[in-house]
């Protein structure tokens, strides 16, 4: 009986000794990708997305247009126009899929999107249980001998007790996969609004055949007209002083 005792307090002091070394590397570990955002020259931290365990950071610098993705071995900065599809995965499996409206006029950007991405690499699923492995947001980018930039939302074999499912204390994996699904689905809204912003500036800019004005005839009023709104809602607020509002107003009709 005593041995018994002996064996759950060991046991419980193990389990708290190593809770608390991953509470401490997660804190280093996160405060380590801050340090390496503040040395990114030339960029203003607008909004920010933390990945499980302080895996990532994803910054966003919404006055230069500019989004870093930082890991504790490497780090990317890539500006908004350089985003031309996001897919959420499980697995292989593709759930979600956005496509910015650029690649349809863009011969180079159809050939980067047309490429067929690399497999993500399988996890084993054990006693063949169909678990889902990892979430990824996948992200192509128009620039880069590699377009696709994956953004690991959830990895059973990196982000659990050493990759272990045997050890799924308080059923700890479904917690961190239903954790890593709203992530995914955060990213997924962040990168949608990203893609919108782009794709309205390249519709206000762009010529169009007689054909493709057809097409866009309605997109286009519907997109000034939120423009109208914004630059109203600004005047609204003394953002914008009645004058810049008639000069912003002016410029955006003609």
């Amino acid at each position: 009986m005593d041995f018994l005792i002996g064996f759950i307090l060991l046991f419980t002091v193990f389990i708290l000794i190593l809770l608390l070394s991953i509470h401490l590397k997660t804190r280093n570990q996160g405060r380590f990708l801050f340090d390496k955002l503040k040395h990114i020259k030339d960029f203003s931290l607008s909004q920010f997305i933390m990945g499980q365990q302080n895996s990532f950071l994803l910054a966003v610098d919404k006055e230069r247009e500019l989004v870093a993705y930082i890991l504790p071995n490497s780090q990317i900065v890539f500006p908004y126009e350089s985003v031309l599809r996001i897919e959420m995965l499980e697995d292989d499996v593709i759930v979600s899929e956005r496509v910015s409206e650029r690649v349809g006029h863009n011969s180079s950007f159809q050939e980067v999107v047309s490429k067929e991405p690399y497999s993500l690499s399988p996890l084993k699923k054990e006693d063949g249980k169909s678990k889902v492995a990892q979430v990824v947001m996948r992200i192509t980018l128009s620039k880069g001998e590699n377009p696709w930039l994956p953004i690991y939302c959830f990895n059973a074999k990196t982000q659990l007790f050493g990759g272990s499912r045997t050890l799924d204390l308080t059923n700890m994996e479904s917690q961190m996969y239903r954790k890593g699904k709203e992530m995914a689905y955060h990213l997924d809204m962040l990168f949608s609004k990203i893609i919108d912003r782009v794709d309205e500036e390249y519709l206000k800019e762009r010529v169009f055949s007689e054909e493709e004005k057809e097409i866009y005839s309605d997109a286009i009023p519907k997109l000034i007209a939120d423009e109208l709104e914004k630059l109203f809602e600004l005047k609204i607020k003394g953002a914008l002083s009645p004058e810049e509002f008639s000069q912003q107003k002016k410029k955006l009709l003609e």
